[in-house]
């Protein structure tokens, strides 16, 4: 597996996943307006639901990027797409329907939002910002497998919280390619770390094949941890990075990025 951050405008290979990230911090408050102009009715109405800033600008950019990336791609105006959920809230493309093989996953923390897409794979993604206050320990308890846990106790007090956030990361990354919610226990897998990527095992009573998934985690900035679960048989899967702000030309509302 092979990770480097460069341009793409053309939809991932059937051994690519591509990561589009934006830094919320950056975003002034023309660019945010850009944002609203693609979101749906039903996404302006849940928007404006949020009652705690933070999560209103990230729920508005992670909608927004979503839309302007598959713009990128594809040439559809932003606001045309259509999504759908599973019954456990995974979403996936509509509308389009020519589009519907691609495969997106979403995630957003306090200062970052990730979009990462791939073809016809599960795919699943998940940030956290590291700096939250948390206490590991009893965290681990109710998240974590066996093995993690006592992995997790045997590193020093100083080292926990950031080897908490690589496991929790993979673990959520995971749950969400799957796309089955907390209906899969968390008990049911777990991660080894010690080689050069990411290894998943699971326990007697899964079917799943470890030998299918790739996972890669990596820090996009000093305070953000980023993992990243893809079904992929391709041995050589090749991950693609790219920093972007979405915005929106007001006349055509079609996407580009600054």
């Amino acid at each position: 597996m092979t990770i480097s951050e460069e341009e793409f405008t053309h939809l991932p290979a059937s051994n690519e996943v591509h990561i589009w990230l934006t830094s919320l911090p950056e975003l002034d408050e023309a660019q945010k307006n850009s944002c609203f102009q693609v979101l749906n009715d039903e996404e302006r109405d849940r928007l404006s639901k949020f009652l705690v800033e933070p999560a209103r600008l990230q729920f508005l950019v992670a909608r927004a990027l979503l839309r302007t990336c598959l713009t990128q791609y594809c040439g559809a105006p932003a606001p045309s797409w259509q999504f759908q959920s599973n019954a456990f809230g995974k979403p996936h493309i509509s509308e389009p329907a020519e589009y519907r093989h691609i495969q997106f996953n979403i995630s957003h923390t306090d200062g970052l939002v990730a979009c990462a897409f791939a073809h016809s794979c599960l795919i699943g993604l998940d940030v956290e910002n590291t700096g939250r206050n948390i206490e590991p320990l009893q965290l681990a308890e109710h998240v974590l497998a066996p093995p993690e846990c006592a992995d997790l106790l045997g590193h020093e007090s100083t080292a926990q919280r950031a080897r908490f956030y690589d496991y929790w990361t993979l673990k959520e990354a995971y749950v969400k390619a799957r796309g089955l919610g907390l209906s899969l226990g968390l008990d049911s897998f777990w991660f080894q770390l010690e080689g050069e990527a990411p290894q998943i095992v699971f326990g007697p009573d899964s079917t799943d094949d470890p030998k299918q998934w790739h996972f890669a985690q990596f820090s996009p900035t000093e305070s953000h941890k980023l993992a990243l679960a893809v079904c992929m048989p391709d041995k050589n899967c090749r991950i693609k990075l790219k920093w972007v702000t979405p915005v929106v030309d007001p006349q055509q509302r079609a996407a580009s990025f600054r």
